[in-house]
């Protein structure tokens, strides 16, 4: 499973990558997700850090990476 959730959360980094700001940043941040074993924990975990996060430009880039992992994870379920 944890290969599975890797696979989705770069898949889902590779189409997000031309519209990124910082992607360095977002992918340290889909690092830390790999920890999570299931994409509804990952969503939970964009979530609130969409809420928490003060930049503008680190916001929008995790609005468009979470856009992205949907789209993913739809062919993997």
């Amino acid at each position: 499973m944890e290969e599975d959730i890797s696979k989705v959360l770069n898949d889902a980094y590779q189409g997000a990558f031309p519209y990124l700001s910082d992607t360095d940043w977002i992918k340290e941040f889909i690092s830390l997700l790999t920890e999570k074993t299931k994409i509804e924990e990952i969503v939970t975990a964009l979530q609130e850090m969409i809420k928490k996060e003060a930049e503008i430009g680190k916001k929008t880039d995790l609005k468009v990476y979470l856009t992205y992992l949907g789209k993913v994870a739809k062919k993997y379920v």
